[in-house]
């Protein structure tokens, strides 16, 4: 249902479902300090409807919720507005887009999302254990922060259009986002490096690894990541 890059500024956004990194009134503070609005109604005049990354249960049977049911509906009808944002999209928007007066450049954040699927008869071999505590040297050795969530691959692919190639029923993506402060012309192949070793060497894990830097506005999102819980444990749909 999303295309294209999540624009902020002029946009209009409403939130819905628990909400994993933000408590509401601040995700809607920050939408504000980008120059976005922040409305509670769903309507054609709607941009983007961010929905919480903690699953309700009902989602997996195909029940979303009025809010979310509406903006699937309306969009249907209009093909164009509102548009479904996942929480982990959005947080990745505020770090793009720097809020206004967000001060002086002098370094940069790097955002690194590993992303795998885990199939029904893997979930019970997912070792968190092991994986926690492959984890926690490379948060220490670059003090990075982690947060880490999971949903159904139905679910995702049925309200943000993910095509995450895994058809069978009960399947889970999972997703773990790491975020560096650093001086700007401090390179970034280490710290990227690091993490795919991590997933791929030590845990055998087979995913997609994706990252981007921004050098504008990063001490404010580094501000805000301190209201944002750390999470090297995945909370299993």
């Amino acid at each position: 249902m999303l295309e294209g890059p999540i624009a902020i500024g002029d946009a209009s956004f409403c939130f819905t479902g628990k909400l994993v990194d933000l408590k509401r009134a601040v995700a809607e503070r920050e939408v504000r300090a980008r120059g976005g609005r922040t409305l509670d109604r769903i309507s054609d005049n709607l941009d983007y409807l961010v929905v919480g990354d903690e699953p309700s249960p009902a989602w997996k049977f195909g029940s979303y919720g009025r809010k979310i049911e509406q903006a699937l509906s309306v969009f249907k009808a209009t093909r164009r507005n509102p548009r479904l944002l996942s929480e982990s999209a959005f947080m990745e928007a505020l770090a793009v887009c720097p809020a206004t007066n967000s001060g002086a450049i002098d370094e940069k954040v790097v955002v690194a999302t590993f992303k795998f699927l885990i199939s029904p008869s893997e979930q019970r071999a997912f070792d968190q254990d092991a994986a926690q505590a492959a984890l926690k040297p490379l948060v220490d050795r670059f003090a990075c922060h982690v947060s880490s969530r999971a949903c159904w691959a139905s679910v995702r692919r049925e309200l943000f259009g993910d095509s995450d190639g895994h058809d069978a029923e009960g399947a889970v993506v999972v997703e773990y986002r790491f975020v560096r402060h650093q001086p700007v012309d401090a390179p970034v192949t280490d710290y990227v490096g690091a993490i795919e070793q991590v997933f791929v060497d030590l845990l055998n894990i087979d995913g997609t690894l994706r990252w981007f830097e921004r050098i504008e506005g990063s001490a404010d999102f580094v501000r805000l990541l301190r209201e944002v819980p750390v999470s090297l444990r995945v909370a299993m749909p």
